[in-house]
Order: structure tokens, then sequence, then C-alpha cells
């Protein structure tokens, strides 16, 4: 499971963050790939995104910092079409309404 660091309204891609090199290895392309995001993370733009998370950023610079958009797919061997050679094969998102809570 991966906690979003931000929710991307315009591509909708999920940004996520390793601050150890363990959580890095975590990120690293399950089958299915679950994530927790909340509705106060949502923002339009990857630059808006970027910019949230500098200001809110109170630890040092991730070891990583991923954008995820959707599974990955690709046909570069024989024409092929192979789902999550790249990157998971499904993406699930909680997304947890905080003004319900």
């Amino acid at each position: 499971m991966s906690l979003a660091e931000a929710l991307i309204a315009e591509s909708g891609s999920v940004m996520l963050s390793a601050h150890s090199e363990n959580e890095a290895k975590q990120l690293t392309f399950p089958p299915i790939q679950i994530m927790v995001g909340f509705t106060s993370q949502l923002v339009g733009t990857l630059n808006e995104a970027l910019q949230t998370y500098q200001k809110t950023a109170t630890r040092t610079l991730p070891a990583m910092l991923t954008i995820v958009s959707a599974p990955s797919q690709t046909t570069a061997i024989d024409q092929i079409l192979v789902i999550g050679a790249q990157g998971a094969e499904k993406i699930v998102l909680f997304l947890i309404d905080e003004e319900v809570m």
C-alpha cells in the first residue's frame, strides 16, 4: 500500500514519494498497486502538486518521487500487447473524504 502525496486532476495521476530505501523498494511495481489518498490532496496540475509538496514537506528530499498515471502498456516485443511490464497491472485508489470523518 502507498500513501499519496498529491492527486493530480489534469492527468488523473497520483504522486508518491519514498523517504527511505525501504519505502523506495515498496514502490517498485507490484502486480496490483493499492494507494490511499485524501480529498484535501486534490490539485489541478503537476506543477501545483510539486509546489504543494515543497511547501508542506517537513522532511528532507525523498529517495524517490514518482508520478503514477495508469497501468503500463507496451508492444515493444513482437508487437504483442503486455500490460504491467514497466509497472503495476492494476491500480486501486481509495479516496477518503475528510469532511465525512
